[in-house]
């Protein structure tokens, strides 16, 4: 994983706190002149759990159909970009995959394409600054690159797009100020009640509209961590045979 994961973790609450306070003005404009579009949403990896939130967010805030794409998905698919909005997430701009993704979108023309960054002056960065009509929004964190899984990345994606869908359709309660009073009563007695799972080799992670982003990360850091397999359903296809 290149480093002690726990130093990652570690490092949270410094990552929200930047999340909670940096400017966001260009990604609340760009997501405003894109709430009248559906949304496709594309990233790899743990960037892909960032974009199947943004695309949550958007549809449940905008009412606009939106999806998450992989990079494999995008530039495979023969859809007419041409009434859509798109967005390109990347922690680290560097994946040739997800310039690639860039490349294809340019060539496809959205009517609007966010590219949202947490790397300054990075390949995609550089690339997306090259195209006047896209709105490019890249940012330095100051959690240092997160290891194999990501972790830090994943956390200020989701703060960044969480305060920007906020902010467009005024939605209430804003965002705690610390992440312990984000998640202290998720994680109070957590741990003890999950001990019988460390047992199990395979779990089944039932989840409903709104953590269904959740539960598709933590399959994510399950089978990139080789910790188990995971199954996903949602309530009501479960209680159907799944």
């Amino acid at each position: 994983m290149g480093k002690p994961y726990a130093t990652e973790l570690n490092r949270l609450s410094e990552t929200y706190a930047w999340a909670l306070k940096v400017p966001i003005e260009p990604i609340t404009a760009a997501v405003s002149a894109s709430a009248t579009l559906s949304l496709l949403a594309v990233g790899s990896g743990g960037s892909f759990t960032a974009a199947h939130l943004a695309c949550a967010l958007h549809q449940r805030h905008s009412g606009m159909v939106s999806r998450p794409f992989t990079p494999l998905e995008f530039v495979s698919s023969s859809l007419y970009l041409g009434n859509l909005g798109a967005m390109i997430l990347s922690a680290g701009g560097t994946n040739k995959d997800v310039v690639a993704v860039l490349k294809n979108a340019a060539l496809r023309e959205p009517r609007r394409c966010i590219v949202l960054c947490l790397r300054r002056a990075s390949s995609l960065s550089r690339l997306a600054k090259s195209y006047r009509y896209m709105d490019l929004v890249d940012l330095n964190p100051p959690s240092v690159k997160d290891g194999f899984l990501a972790t830090n990345s994943l956390l200020a994606f989701s703060v960044l797009l969480a305060r920007a869908y906020i902010g467009v359709f005024s939605l209430y309660p804003a965002l705690p100020e610390r992440l312990e009073d984000l998640t202290a009563t998720f994680l109070k007695n957590f741990l003890n009640k999950c001990k019988p799972l460390c047992q199990r080799e395979t779990l089944v992670v039932l989840h409903g509209s709104t953590g269904h982003s959740a539960a598709l990360d933590l399959e994510s850091k399950f089978s990139e961590a080789a910790l188990g397999n995971v199954l996903l359903s949602d309530f009501r296809n479960f209680a159907h045979g799944r």
